[in-house]
C-alpha cells in the first residue's frame, strides 16, 4: 500500500481487510468558526487498532469527540456500519483526557465502572447481579478490584486511568476511543493498558488511541494515523512513519539527530511535559 501526503482532502484512505466500522466523509469541525478538523475522509475497518498521532492542537481530541457524538459537525458525516450513530446500535466507549474529568465529584470507583453498564441496566432500573459481576470482573482485569469502594478522586493518576478503562470493559464496547491514556501513568499501568488493548484486539473490538509516543505507535500498533487538522496518512504503521510524512505532520517540531528524526513535543493538553521522540529511517 503506497502512502503519500494527501493531494486533496477528499481523498479517502481505507484498509480493506475487514468491513468498515467507522466512515468519515468530508468531516469538518470548527469552534467559533475556527476549523480544527478539515475535510477528513477516512474508513476504519472493524477490529482495527489505530494509533492517532499528531502535534498539540492537531485535532486528535476533537476527532474522538466527534466520533463519540459529543460535538456537532460543521460539515460532512460520520457513519457507523453505514448508519448514523443513533441507528447503528454501536456501543462506543470514550475515555477522555484526565484533565477533562472532575476528580472532586464524590463517586466510588465501583460506581464509575458501573456507569458503563447503564445501557444494559436501563433507566430507573437497579443493577442486576450480572451487572455487578461484570463491574467487579472489569476491575479485577485492571488489577484494582481492591479499590472498588475508594473515592475516585483519591486514586493516583494511573489508577484513575485503569478505572476508566475498566468502565469501557464493563460497557462491552465495540468501539473504544482512548484519548492520551498513557499520559501521567507509570510503566506498570502502561503495560496493563496495552495488555488490555491486546485482549480487545483478539475479541475484534475496534480501538483508536491518541498518543504522543511515536515509538509506542510504531511498535505496539499495527495501524497508525497522522493528523494535523487534515488527515496526513493512514495505514500500516511501518509505512506511515516515513521521514516525509512525519515532517509534514510535525513541521517545525522535527529536527535531525545522528541520521534520525527527533520530534520535540513541548507539552501535552494536560500540561505535563513529554519527552522528545526519535524516529530512525
Amino acid at each position: 500500500m503506497q502512502l503519500k501526503v494527501l493531494p486533496s482532502p477528499a481523498h479517502a484512505h481505507t484498509l480493506d481487510t475487514n468491513p468498515p466500522m467507522v466512515e468519515l466523509r468530508d468531516v469538518t469541525v470548527a469552534y467559533a468558526d475556527n476549523a480544527v478538523l478539515n475535510d477528513v475522509t477516512l474508513s476504519i475497518p472493524q477490529g482495527a487498532h489505530v494509533a492517532v498521532v499528531g502535534p498539540n492542537g492537531a485535532g486528535k481530541s476533537t476527532l474522538f469527540k466527534a466520533l463519540a457524538g459529543l460535538i456537532p459537525l460543521q460539515q460532512g458525516s460520520i457513519l457507523w456500519r453505514g448508519k448514523s450513530l443513533g441507528a447503528s446500535g454501536v456501543r462506543i466507549a470514550y475515555i477522555p483526557q484526565r484533565c477533562e474529568v472532575d476528580w472532586e465529584f464524590p463517586v466510588l470507583v465501583r460506581d464509575v465502572v458501573l456507569m458503563g453498564r447503564y445501557r444494559q441496566i436501563g433507566w430507573l432500573h437497579r443493577p442486576s447481579a450480572r451487572d455487578q459481576a461484570a463491574t467487579m470482573e472489569a476491575l479485577a482485569q485492571l488489577g484494582i478490584a481492591n479499590l472498588a469502594t475508594s473515592p475516585i478522586g483519591e486514586l493516583s493518576g494511573g489508577q484513575q486511568q485503569r478505572a476508566f478503562l475498566a468502565r469501557s470493559l464493563a460497557q462491552e464496547a465495540e468501539l473504544l476511543l482512548a484519548d492520551e491514556p498513557f499520559t501521567g501513568v507509570d510503566a506498570s499501568t502502561q503495560e496493563v493498558i496495552l495488555r488490555v488493548f491486546e485482549d480487545l484486539r483478539e475479541r475484534g473490538v475496534t480501538v483508536l488511541v491518541s498518543t504522543h509516543d511515536l515509538n509506542m505507535a510504531i511498535n505496539r500498533f499495527t495501524t497508525s494515523m497522522l493528523l494535523n487538522q487534515r488527515l496526513i496518512a493512514f495505514g500500516p504503521s511501518e509505512e506511515v512513519f516515513t521521514s516525509d510524512l512525519v515532517r509534514h505532520t510535525f513541521d517545525s517540531q522535527v529536527y535531525e539527530v545522528d541520521g534520525g528524526l527527533v520530534i520535540d513535543q513541548c507539552c501535552s493538553h494536560d500540561g505535563e511535559f513529554d519527552n522528545a521522540h526519535e524516529l530512525q529511517d
